[in-house]
Order: C-alpha cells, then sequence, then structure tokens
C-alpha cells in the first residue's frame, strides 16, 4: 500500500491540472491491478501444483493474455494430466476461460448486457469510454457470439435427459448482424429474462 501511495503522490506532484491527474491515476492503477492480479493467478496456479504434486503430471508452462474489464492481464499457467484423463488448465478453470478465448466473463457479459439495448458501435464506444479498453464494434459482436455460442452449448447440455427432465428446452439462437438493436439472445417470452440467463452460463 506504501508504494502506491508513493506513486500517488509523485503523480499528484507532476499533474498540471486535475483532470491529468484523474487520468493518471486511472492509467497507472490499472497497471499495478493488472500486474497484481497475474502474480496472483500465477501465484495461486504454483500452489495448486504443490498441492496435487504425485497425482498430476505437469507437461508444460504456458502464458496467456486475457481481456478484463480492468485491463489486459498476462499471466504463465500449467498444463496438467492426472491419471487417466485429458491435459487440462486448471487455472483456465477455475476462470472459466475456453480455449482461445480473450474476453473475461464479466467482460462478455457487460458487452453483451451493453449491447442487448443499443447497437453494436454504441456499445463499442460506452466500453471504451468506462473502461481501459480499445474495442471495435466488430470486436462487440464477436462477444455476443461468443456468449451466443456458450448459450448454446448450455442448451444442448440442458437437452441432454441426464441433465434435464422430459420438458422440451429447445429455443432458437437469434445471433444479430452489426447495426441490430440487441434486445435478446434467444427467442424468450415477454416475461423471461435473457440477461439472467446469460449470467447462469457464464457462471454468474
Amino acid at each position: 500500500m506504501d508504494f502506491i501511495v508513493s506513486e500517488f503522490i509523485n503523480l499528484i506532484k507532476r499533474c498540471s491540472n486535475g483532470l491529468a491527474l484523474e487520468k493518471e491515476i486511472w492509467r497507472r492503477g490499472i497497471e499495478l491491478q493488472c500486474q497484481a492480479f497475474a502474480q496472483a493467478l500465477e501465484t495461486y496456479d504454483a500452489e495448486m501444483a504443490r498441492q496435487y504434486a504425485g497425482k498430476q503430471e505437469v507437461l508444460r508452462i504456458d502464458r496467456r493474455t486475457v481481456l478484463c474489464m480492468f485491463g489486459m492481464v498476462t499471466f504463465a499457467r500449467r498444463l496438467v494430466r492426472r491419471e487417466g484423463g485429458k491435459p487440462f488448465y486448471p487455472l483456465d478453470n477455475i476462470l472459466v476461460l475456453s480455449p482461445y478465448q480473450r474476453y473475461s466473463p464479466l467482460l462478455l457479459y457487460s458487452g453483451t448486457k451493453v449491447a442487448a439495448g443499443s447497437v453494436y458501435r454504441a456499445a463499442a464506444e460506452a466500453v471504451n469510454t468506462l473502461t481501459p479498453l480499445d474495442i471495435s464494434h466488430q470486436t462487440v459482436g464477436r462477444m455476443v457470439r461468443t456468449v451466443g455460442d456458450k448459450y448454446a452449448q448450455y442448451e444442448e447440455a440442458q437437452a441432454d435427459p441426464a441433465f434435464c427432465s422430459e420438458e422440451s428446452l429447445e429455443k432458437p439462437l437469434f445471433i444479430p448482424h452489426v447495426g441490430v438493436h440487441q434486445c435478446c439472445i434467444a427467442n424468450y417470452g415477454p416475461s423471461s429474462s435473457p440477461m439472467g440467463h446469460l449470467a447462469a452460463v457464464l457462471n454468474w
């Protein structure tokens, strides 16, 4: 904490006005937060490796970059394999990250929620204004499609007799194009809550 306070005092001395100071505090705070979060993730991954030593084989250590609401986080984590199982990244499972997924669950949820009441360009502008990110309307579209794919997988699992009753859960998937107002992700009734379903899909 003392280090952060010292950093901010230096910024107060250097900045000429309140607006410039707040921008610099925001920028530096984001840098420190991303660095600290990455270090925490790597530390926890190492702790899990020690906890399960002898029960799993560490195949290699890979780096990954994820865009979060508070910025870009790059961290290293272990690919492991337990007896009779397939290789997997324990840390990715904890963070609910699919292979090659670039956006955190909170960013996917928030971006899609903003897009639900607007067009993609306006949603991208809102995200860029309120976060340190710089995304395009095409990126918003990809985020919405990612959530749509996750929901499709969720519905397939729910439709499996092993996971649900005989009551049909099939609903056509609706993925709008750029410029179309996003009122929903699937064809729900007027009393349903699409964002509530998305929160469930993303483990919220």
